[in-house]
Parts: C-alpha cells; sequence; structure tokens
C-alpha cells in the first residue's frame, strides 16, 4: 500500500469493517487458533484410538499418557485463546484420559503381581 492509501478515508474505513482494494484479507484470530490446534486434536485422537485398543500393554499406557499431554495441551490453547465452551469440553477430555491412564497402569501392576 502506498502513503496515499493512509492519507485518504481508507484507515476509517478499515476501522469500520470495509476491506479497501488491493488490501489482505485474514482470517480472525479464533480460526486461525483453532487451525492451528488440528493437527494436536488429530494426535489426540490417534493417541485415544492406541490407548483404547485390546491388548494390556506398555505401549497401550504410553499411548493413554500422551493423549492425556495432548488433552492437557489443547485445554491450555483454548484457556489462552478465551475459549470457555471449549475449554469446558476438553477439561472433561483431560479428566477421562487421566483415568483411563490410571485404569491401565492399575491393570499393567495386576497382571505383574499375578505373573510368577
Amino acid at each position: 500500500m502506498n502513503q496515499e492509501f493512509f492519507d485518504s478515508d481508507n484507515v476509517e474505513d478499515c476501522r469500520n469493517g470495509h476491506t479497501p482494494d488491493g488490501a489482505v484479507e485474514t482470517e480472525p484470530v479464533e480460526v486461525v487458533r483453532s487451525a492451528s490446534m488440528l493437527p494436536l486434536i488429530v494426535l489426540y485422537q490417534r493417541a485415544v484410538e492406541l490407548a483404547y485398543s485390546t491388548e494390556l500393554s506398555l505401549g497401550r499406557l504410553e499411548h493413554a499418557a500422551e493423549a492425556t499431554a495432548l488433552a492437557e495441551a489443547i485445554r491450555h490453547l483454548l484457556a489462552d485463546a478465551g475459549d470457555e465452551e471449549g475449554y469446558a469440553r476438553w477439561v472433561v477430555r483431560v479428566s477421562e484420559a487421566r483415568h483411563w491412564c490410571a485404569a491401565i497402569h492399575d491393570a499393567l501392576t495386576c497382571r505383574e503381581e499375578n505373573e510368577p
């Protein structure tokens, strides 16, 4: 943009929500933040699927711990973004992931104790 743009009424138009010719439009902050969390959500879903697999193993416990860490990261990002509704949903997912992690750990511990 040139100096002429800034000297005109275009600046005031931008403040009022109008986009002048040649201006670059950007996504709202909420959309950008949501898009930036998408890879974390995909990783979380994959970790949950692996944590809920049928075999009882240390790998399953690791996936449950990974799901917990990812859920906590997503919850933190939503808190930073001011998304109270999203934050509340992910608080529940963090709780579920922690519970699942503890359940797998307990099952592995019981299996170890019962093996000769």
